[in-house]
């Protein structure tokens, strides 16, 4: 497991790159020893030169919000917003459109104190 980066580090390290056409593999929730929500979100690499797997792992979650459907290709990424807003890191990957701001209409999120990323 290589780490890729945290909070503001790894904001810059997604906007430059890679999650794009890429597939949600798991996701896990979990209440830590510090009684915080965690997400862990493992994606799928489509062109992986030796890592095959990406993970989220959003710790001091404030919201998530995701919502799955049979009918639908499950959680490919055709659009993506990483920021960080006035107190959060805010992580969509449904996004209602490419603003770079949080919107209300976005589908699929996670608003989390703080995020780590590593290559698996």
């Amino acid at each position: 497991m290589q780490s890729i980066g945290e909070n503001f580090d790894l904001l810059h390290y997604l906007n430059q790159s890679p999650l794009l056409n890429n597939q949600l593999a798991s996701m896990m929730l979990y209440v830590n020893e510090e009684n915080a929500l965690v997400i862990e979100i493992v994606f799928d690499l489509i062109e992986p030169e030796k890592e095959k797997h990406l993970r989220l792992k959003f710790t001091d979650v404030v919201e998530y919000m995701f919502y799955y459907k049979s009918d639908y290709t499950h959680y490919t990424i055709r659009r993506l917003k990483f920021l960080h807003d006035e107190e959060c890191f805010y992580f969509c990957i449904d996004p209602e459109d490419e603003l770079p701001k949080v919107s209300h209409t976005d589908k699929d999120i996670v608003r989390a104190k703080n995020v780590e990323g590593y290559l698996l």
